[in-house]
Order: structure tokens, then sequence, then C-alpha cells
């Protein structure tokens, strides 16, 4: 016989009383980092959201939520939470299933609540099928820590057509394989490209079909800059002179990096 129970109330309280709430001894040790994020994610959405209170028993003590719960107390700001059936030990198990949210899940999330920017990004990625980072890879984007927070945030923005964004990302497909034999992005070759189409001399289509034309070319690198000069080889080999690219090239490009960084 199955039973449904129907809550009138999903959060149970709210509370600025935060000695009241045990932290079990058992639990994960707290992480700065995860408690300054939250604080971050607290002041841009106006405090804790209700929709994602902490879970305690009948005697307070805590069995998921205890980084958030110590993000509202630095903060001085209510906290959220809700009473459970479940018994401590439960907390084991609850940890060990719980999956985080990957960029495709915020994607979706701010897709589904009408942001045109993650709607585009999706249907990019509907039509390739690689990952979401590995788009932005492709794309030239900045993929670091902060512009992931900014990601999660729902403060992406996504320039040009989707349609433009897929070619470009097949191209660069083309070309990880033709140098890795992978159909997956390398994020070291996707970073070389970004760099020498800061070259206005530098043409990715010409520079693909070289790739294919000279497979001999290709060696084994371990970073970005090992690939910038493999790149820069091929594209250069049977180029006149004045047409290659030069140390001067570099020079400037290099300084047009650290301007935008």
């Amino acid at each position: 016989m199955n039973r449904k129970e129907m809550f009138s109330n999903f959060v149970v309280g709210s509370t600025t009383d935060y000695g009241k709430f045990k932290i079990v001894a058992s639990n994960r040790s707290l992480k700065r980092s995860n408690v300054a994020n939250l604080m971050k994610s607290f002041k841009i959405t106006g405090g804790m959201c209700k929709s994602h209170p902490i879970i305690v028993d009948r005697s307070l003590n805590v069995i998921d939520g205890q980084h958030r719960l110590e993000a509202c107390k630095k903060m001085g700001i209510p906290v959220h939470y809700i009473i459970s059936e479940d018994r401590i030990e439960t907390i084991p198990v609850f940890n060990a299933y719980q999956e985080k949210w990957g960029l495709k899940d915020y994607a979706r999330y701010f897709s589904q609540n009408g942001n045109k920017n993650y709607e585009k990004i999706l249907q990019v990625k509907d039509s390739v099928g690689i990952g979401i980072n590995a788009i932005l890879e492709s794309l030239g984007k900045p993929t670091g820590k902060a512009q992931n927070s900014s990601f999660k945030e729902g403060r992406f923005v996504f320039y040009g057509s989707v349609e433009d964004s897929v070619t470009i990302i097949k191209k660069m497909l083309k070309l990880c394989y033709l140098v890795k034999k992978h159909h997956s992005v390398s994020s070291k070759i996707a970073r070389a490209v970004k760099f020498l189409s800061r070259i206005k001399d530098f043409d990715l289509d010409e520079f693909i079909a070289k790739v294919e034309k000279y497979p001999s070319k290709i060696y084994s690198c371990g970073t970005r800059e090992e690939y910038i000069e493999m790149f820069i080889n091929i594209h250069n080999w049977h180029h006149k002179k004045e047409d290659g690219i030069s140390a001067m090239d570099i020079i400037v490009a290099k300084k047009e990096e650290e301007k935008e960084n």
C-alpha cells in the first residue's frame, strides 16, 4: 500500500539561533572555500534560498547543509531548515550518492527560466555533442574558476549565432582529430588556436588544410606553448617569409593576451 504525504510548507523553520543545530563529528570537514562561495551566492540571491534548506533530524543534528549553516552564521542571516525522519547514520550514504551540478545542469536551469543565452548554448551542445566546457574552449571563451562561477550564477552571455558557433566548433573538432586522433576537443589545442587567432595572417581554414596535407609535421606536445610552436612551423611551411608568422607577431600577440588577462 502506497502512502502519500502532503506538506503545506516545505520549510519547517527559519532561525538565526545557529547554536541550536549540532554538527556531527562524523560528517565531512568544513571547507572554507565552499563556505566562501556560498556566501557569495547568498549575497547575489539576497539570502539563503528557501527551496534549498538544510536538513536536520529531530534532535537538530545536521544531516545535510553544514556549509550553508556556516555561511548563514558568518553573514548573520536566517538559516532555513526542515526536520527529517532520517537517522544520523544516513549521512555517509547521502553524501556518497549526492551528485553535484555540472555546467549542463546550470544551463538547463537558466534556460528553463527563460534565459536565452543558456538556451543558445544548449542548442550548440545538441548540435555538436560535446560538453559545455569544451564548447567554451572551442569558441575561445575563458573557462577558469571565475568564469565558471559567472556561468553558474546566470551571468553568462552568448555572443554570435548558434550556427556560426557550431561551424567553429566543428572546425576545432576536425583539427583536434587530425592532431591527436581523438573525437574530442583538447583544451591545449583550443588555447593555442585562440592565441594564434590574434595574428592577422592566421586563417583557421587554411591552417587545418595544411595540417591535413602535412601530417608528418605533427608531433606529440604537452603544453599550449609547444602546440603554438608546432602550429607556427606548420603554418609557415612553404610560405614566403613575408607571409609567415614572425617573432614580432608572437610578441604582439603575447602583449594583447596580457591586456585581456
